[in-house]
């Protein structure tokens, strides 16, 4: 989450009392994260999220926010779009923009296992009731398209960075060789970072699984991978037992197990995923937040290192 497009208190209020919201109360920049313009909004004694949608068309979002409202329906907790007079998504600010119900619930960015656990289980529910959506959509998380994406910024970064250039270039030629015809795919997530999950809160079941955005069609280990790198990372490496926590959740849920020993060129995607997206927003030319500020991307250029390097 982030802030890139500034929302007036009154643009907001004529949104929010479109669909049945109001009056506005309180309208909140959220600063964290990167890819979204986001708010906190309390209106007639309730909470929401006002998202605008700052790299999604219109169809896309629309897309989305249909998949998020039939997941919810299917028992995955996805907070459930509030419908307005253009259906699930509007416009405002010239952004397709969207509003959910707020959900009380813990973030935690060190989670202990039977929290890990918990989070596997709810990922695995979200894999085996994805089957059967008809999701058609892809995106970097399949090799074509992160392939070039990844050589895209590197052509963009050779300048000033060419070792890290090189590194995108050699780790897309990798990815292209990996069999993924050879695990399941599905409906995956893309981006089940900490910060995208809420926890009940004081215990370990998950209350909301948010921001379904990078959501499309995919080799399903990669949403493991993508959690794995930020839940289950420790100094040099993933963390054996915290990997095998949110697996045994995963494991006892998901269409098809994950075998812990098949992970690696699926740790090394999801790297390669967010060190790009990480670059665009850090490092090249383009919008700027308005509010918050970039994530760094040597993170993902040293885990990428590290997996590399390691089996």
């Amino acid at each position: 989450m982030a802030v890139y497009t500034e929302v007036s208190a009154e643009e907001a209020g004529r949104f929010l009392a479109a669909r049945g919201i109001g009056p506005l109360e309180a309208l909140e920049p959220i600063g964290q994260g990167i890819e979204n313009t986001n708010y906190r909004v309390r209106a007639g004694g309730r909470g929401y999220v006002l998202t605008l949608l700052e790299r999604e068309t219109l169809d896309r979002a629309r897309e989305t926010m249909a998949l998020a409202r039939e997941l919810a329906r299917r028992g995955v907790p996805c907070p459930e779009p509030v419908e307005g007079p253009e259906g699930l998504v509007g416009t405002l600010a010239g952004r397709p923009a969207v509003v959910v119900p707020w959900v009380e619930g813990e973030m935690d960015l060190r989670p202990r296992p039977e929290r890990l656990e918990a989070l596997g289980r709810c990922l695995g529910r979200l894999h085996r009731q994805g089957q059967g959506l008809g999701v058609s959509r892809q995106g970097p998380q399949v090799a074509a398209e992160l392939a070039e994406l990844a050589r895209a910024v590197a052509a963009a970064l050779e300048p000033a960075r060419p070792e890290v250039a090189a590194l995108l270039r050699d780790e897309a030629a990798f990815q292209e060789g990996v069999p993924e015809d050879a695990v399941p795919w599905g409906l995956v997530h893309g981006d089940l970072f900490l910060d995208n999950v809420l926890f009940e809160p004081g215990g370990p079941e998950v209350r909301a699984v948010l921001d379904l955005h990078m959501a499309g069609r995919g080799p399903l280990p990669y949403d493991p991978a993508v959690t794995i790198l930020d839940a289950a990372w420790a100094e040099q490496g993933p963390d054996p037992d915290r990997v095998w926590a949110l697996l045994r959740g995963y494991n006892g849920e998901a269409p098809a197990a994950l075998d812990p020993a098949a992970l690696g060129p699926w740790l090394r995607r999801a790297a390669l995923r967010f060190l790009c997206l990480r670059i665009e927003r850090a490092w090249l030319p383009g919008r700027a937040m308005v509010a918050g500020t970039p994530k760094d991307p040597v993170e993902f250029q040293r885990k990428l290192e590290a997996l590399r390097c390691g089996p």
